[in-house]
């Protein structure tokens, strides 16, 4: 990882592997029965993998050159583990014991407690909605066959691949370096699915908006003109039959939409003329 975040352009680099989920017995709580522990995704990262991803810290510290081989076993989790299991309290400096993989049945490694030390933001990959129950442990105590490289840059990601894959070869001319991505093309790959229908449900809330509001104020123009004949015709001979223009007809109708809604929402109020004239049907 130094010679990465050495690397002009790269402001620091990280790896994770792992990403199977384990069963894990937290301190303190009772022993669940086989196959019902509590599960978590087992999570292998480097000193700076928090920092590069962006994961901001909760409680507690981020891995550091103390947590390496041969000293005591140390794990960090996510806020949603530290609520459902330490829900009244920090988790910080009680342990939990990985006990086997969920899909292999394998153990997750010796049956020896790791002591929590940090808690950290919860991390969405698969469900925007429901983040993951995560346990992370250092690369120095448990390696990992494969890892996922990340770095993050000062500048356009891309520009950098060539030194990074320079960087991967000088250390081993047999590893392979391959499926390169950015952040936001791993984003838009997950969550690109549900932005087509989104945006088609405000496109379609918003066409409901617009007929609803023609559908009334045609409602009201309607009511205004029948009203206004009817008054016409109830005057004597040789009377003048009151005109009003269709925009005069519009803006009553439109003052009228109002002040119905204002009746609706607080109690019948003062009503004006145009008002009068709009519900005298109901009465006559």
């Amino acid at each position: 990882m130094q010679s990465l975040a050495s690397i002009p352009g790269i402001r620091s680099a990280g790896a994770e592997g792992g990403g199977s989920n384990v069963f894990f017995q937290p301190q303190g709580q009772p022993a669940a029965q086989p196959g019902q522990e509590p599960t978590a995704s087992y999570k292998i990262v480097t000193r700076d993998f928090f920092k590069t991803m962006g994961t901001r810290m909760v409680a507690g510290r981020e891995f550091s050159a103390r947590d390496g081989e041969g000293t005591p076993p140390v794990a960090i989790v996510s806020e949603t583990v530290a609520r459902r299991y330490w829900p009244n309290e920090s988790p910080v400096g009680s342990h939990l014991t990985l006990l086997v993989r969920v899909y292999s049945w394998q153990s997750a490694g010796a049956a020896q407690p790791l002591e929590i030390v940090g808690v950290v933001k919860d991390v969405r990959n698969d469900d925007l909605w429901n983040p993951e129950a995560d346990v992370y442990v250092p690369l120095e105590q448990h390696p990992a066959s494969s890892v996922f490289l990340v770095v993050r840059t000062a500048g356009a990601p891309m520009a950098i691949v060539t030194a990074v894959r320079e960087a991967v070869v000088a250390l081993d001319k047999e590893q392979p370096l391959n499926d390169i991505r950015t952040m936001s093309d791993i984003i838009s790959q997950i969550y690109g699915a549900i932005r087509f229908p989104m945006t088609l449900l405000w496109i379609f809330a918003a066409l409901a908006l617009v007929l609803s509001a023609v559908g009334i104020f045609g409602v009201m123009s309607y009511t205004c003109q029948s009203t206004d004949a009817r008054n016409g015709d109830s005057h004597g001979p040789g009377s003048k039959r009151p005109r009003r223009s269709g925009a005069g007809v519009a803006r009553s109708a439109g003052r009228n939409s109002i002040r119905s809604g204002a009746r609706f929402a607080g109690g019948a109020g003062p009503q004006s003329r145009d008002d009068r004239l709009c519900l005298r049907n109901k009465t006559d």
